[in-house]
């Protein structure tokens, strides 16, 4: 992937697509141009020139970095450079040292380094380093406090303080909960050894949606948007997070993609908007989610301890028991805010797609895996990984949040790298469980899957949230969207399963005045009559259910589907993007991209109904559900 404009390029891929070209790739150049300018970089795809020798990591040893933590001692540079970090059969512990080589190229190569603290074998400075061959470097620096199967968790307090090159770059006193890091920087620029000789780089935004990997949006973006998103990075800060992760009603972090995130891909790349994303990826920490395996120095993987559970009170809520008796062990100190899984947002993974550091991908996988051991080990299945809509530490939206989220720690994941494999395999996990109970046997004709509650109980009819049941749909369309490595039999059953479950979508956009369907003006709703009764038998797919959405309509609106003049999308809150029908959004959006029968029609009768105009108008200002099919 050579640059013609570029004195200097490496391309260092570290995914690929199935069919073997390049998903993610580390881009490192070198060019001249004048500040102030802007130039546009063309990649192209050919075969790769032989390579020279790779840059190591020699010319970092003039490097000066200390990291002190005040009562816990320091770390520095000396101690790190040129020694490569060994686990002690003894005791476990892991000598200060380089942990794994992230990136390798005759023009830039990366490293992660890491020491224990001498005042607490809890906690431990990280340095991530990026050097090209002439000698720049960029750094990433922070401190962590996790350890998933150690005992001894707790919270440290003091002055954590940063020495580069002879100067205090970072001093600031902070409190760190057990299994939280905090980067030492002050903004959201890593320490560069000539800040001004960098670039900044902003990305071809409609290409990456393109993609998959991200969902695809409607472009547009207003100012108050983007000036009101959190733009500096501050250790332990809110950010844009909630208050209250869990909090009933909408957010800007809940969504396929955060607000912020959504805000880069809307705007094209505005530098206000790569603040935003930036920021909330570094502060990610603030979460009690860095589990840490003592053994790998990765996130725990399923497989390793398949009947494992979090602890509870440790900071994540719903968390489940093991059948026996393995949980986490207790922790004490301080307590960070709390993580909700059925409220969530999307972590470090849009950072990482258009920065490539290390940490922000960590992040990522950090939470997948606290959505694994967090859960029961018999309902998840183990080191299987189910996400079942009916369980209590799920609950609907918490099972599309969490499939997300796994998925996107699979495609951080490096290929070769244990993360890949146990993340993938969970997926395909998931695949076959649903494809099995929804497919393979009779289910619910129109495409919902086990609800966890009725919300009206006593009235005959079960009464199911709709937006919810969306939020699933969307994460499902963004698997089958993400082009996963699955075997013939897998993928099969991911495009029949989807099939299935977006029914719930599409069959919600009937045409007026037909009596077997469901009004296409009222398909945004906040319960949804899903059967005819208060108990469902989906073990043998006997229900009750419904004959036609003719029949869920009349029991959910109280009247029958007539045509009446005038008729146009109505309700919840329209034309509100943030609401039940923002929330609806994706789940149709991905229907129609994967030429579900039905989805094109359906969508037509919503975007040519004269209302359509008032909701995308709205959309510049809330946009985080604005998803739009590909092609």
């Amino acid at each position: 992937m050579p640059a013609s404009n570029l004195t200097q390029f490496q391309a260092a891929v570290l995914n690929r697509w199935p069919d073997g070209s390049v998903r993610f790739a580390l881009l490192a150049g070198r060019l001249e141009m004048a500040a102030g300018q802007s130039q546009i970089i063309e990649l192209v795809a050919r075969a790769p020139a032989a390579e020279g020798s790779a840059v190591g990591d020699s010319a970092l040893s003039t490097l000066d970095l200390r990291m002190r933590f005040e009562g816990q001692g320091e770390v520095a540079w000396d101690a790190l450079h040129g020694r490569t970090a060994t686990r002690s059969a003894a005791d476990g512990q892991w000598s200060a040292g380089r942990v794994r080589e992230l990136a390798r190229g005759p023009w830039m190569s990366a490293w992660l380094y890491r020491a224990t603290l001498p005042g607490s074998d809890q906690l431990s400075a990280w340095i991530e380093v990026r050097l090209m061959a002439d000698g720049e470097w960029e750094l990433l620096p922070w401190l962590e406090n996790s350890w998933f199967d150690r005992p001894g968790a707790t919270s440290f307090a003091g002055r954590l303080s940063l020495q580069l090159m002879g100067q205090e770059r970072f001093g600031q006193t902070v409190e760190l909960p057990h299994h939280c890091r905090v980067p030492l920087l002050s903004g959201n620029q890593p320490y560069r050894r000539q800040p001004n000789a960098w670039a900044a780089v902003r990305h071809d935004t409609e290409a990456l949606q393109r993609t998959g990997l991200v969902p695809s949006y409607h472009p547009g973006s207003s100012a108050s948007l983007l000036d009101r998103q959190v733009r500096s990075y501050a250790p332990m800060s809110q950010l844009g997070y909630p208050t209250a992760m869990g909090t009933a009603g909408y957010h800007p972090s809940i969504g396929l993609l955060p607000e912020w995130d959504v805000s880069y891909l809307v705007s094209q790349g505005d530098a206000r908007a790569w603040d935003a994303v930036m920021a909330h990826a570094l502060g990610s920490g603030r979460y009690p989610l860095v589990q840490r395996d003592s053994v790998t120095l990765q996130p725990p993987r399923p497989a390793q301890y398949p009947n494992l559970v979090l602890r509870g009170g440790a900071g994540i809520t719903g968390t489940g028991s093991s059948s026996t008796g393995a949980f986490t062990p207790a922790v004490s100190g301080v307590a960070a805010p709390t993580w909700t899984s059925t409220h969530h947002p999307s972590l470090g993974y849009l950072a990482y797609l258009l920065s490539g550091w290390h940490f922000f991908g960590e992040a990522t996988q950090f939470a997948a895996a606290v959505h694994h051991f967090k859960q029961t080990d018999t309902t998840r299945q183990g080191a299987q990984g189910l996400l079942l809509s009916e369980a209590g530490a799920n609950t609907t939206r918490g099972a599309a949040w969490a499939l997300r989220t796994l998925l996107q720690a699979f495609l951080v994941s490096p290929d070769g790298d244990a993360q890949r494999e146990a993340w993938l395999g969970v997926l395909e996990a998931n695949i076959q469980a649903m494809h099995q109970r929804y497919v393979a046997r009779p289910s619910h004709p129109q495409g919902f899957c086990k609800p966890y509650s009725d919300y009206t109980s006593g009235d005959s009819k079960y009464m199911h949230a709709a937006w919810m049941e969306d939020f699933l749909t969307a994460a499902w369309g963004y698997v089958k969207a993400a082009r996963l490595p699955l075997s013939p039999t897998s993928q099969q059953q991911l495009d029949a399963f989807f099939a299935w479950k977006a029914r719930s979508i599409v069959g919600r956009f009937g045409a007026p005045g037909d009596a077997n369907a469901f009004h296409y003006a009222d398909a945004a709703q906040y319960t949804l009559a899903i059967a005819p009764s208060d108990t469902l038998n989906y073990e043998d797919g006997s229900g009750p259910w419904y004959a036609h959405w003719g029949q869920i309509y009349q029991a959910t609106l109280g009247k029958a589907n007539v045509a009446q003049s005038g008729d146009s999308l109505r309700g919840a809150y329209f034309p509100d993007p943030t609401s039940y029908w923002g929330n609806l959004q994706p789940a149709l959006a991905y229907a129609v991209e994967h030429g579900v029968v039905g989805a094109a029609e359906a969508r037509q009768r919503m975007t040519t109904d004269p209302a359509w105009p008032q909701f995308m108008a709205a959309l510049a200002n809330a946009p985080a559900w604005g998803v739009r099919p590909v092609g």
